[in-house]
């Protein structure tokens, strides 16, 4: 697939590997996605303590996967899975105007669509050297998690 649209009037994001590059057209590929990551990963003998924790990044490729009823996976019935492959932008930098610093992109990592949340912009710092992400959806668009 090429793109998605957040429900309720929300952003409509492309797959930048089904664009063709033009320079006047607005980048709607990179995004903004929360996934919540074990703090005590580096610990194998601490129990898992997962944190929210926000990233940026271009979305990739959309994927949609349709699997049928099976025992192993407790589908009862066939369940549409819709996946995002983003390559994580390594934040460099960030302050309090909600915009971040990256020179590199991370490796591909594929999420659940879920976990994207918003477009965001980018600008090329003065010194060419770095790229800013702008992020304008301010903290009423964050995630909620429910422990249970």
């Amino acid at each position: 697939w090429g793109k998605v649209e957040r429900l309720d009037d929300g952003d409509r994001m492309l797959a930048s590997s089904m664009l063709t590059s033009l320079e006047d057209r607005r980048d709607a590929t990179f995004v903004r996605y929360a996934l919540l990551v074990d703090a005590n990963a580096r610990s194998k003998r601490l129990a898992p303590r997962y944190e929210l924790t926000t990233f940026y990044g271009q979305l990739r490729h959309i994927f949609v996967l349709k699997l049928p009823p099976a025992a192993e996976l407790d589908l009862t019935e066939e369940t549409t899975l819709i996946l995002a492959a983003v390559t994580q932008c390594k934040i460099t930098a960030h302050n309090d105007l909600d915009m971040h610093y990256y020179r590199e992109e991370g490796p591909l990592e594929v999420v659940d669509i879920t976990s994207v949340q918003c477009l965001v912009g980018r600008l090329r710092t003065t010194t060419k050297k770095d790229w800013v992400i702008i992020d304008r959806s301010g903290s009423l668009a964050r995630p909620y998690f429910d422990p249970d």
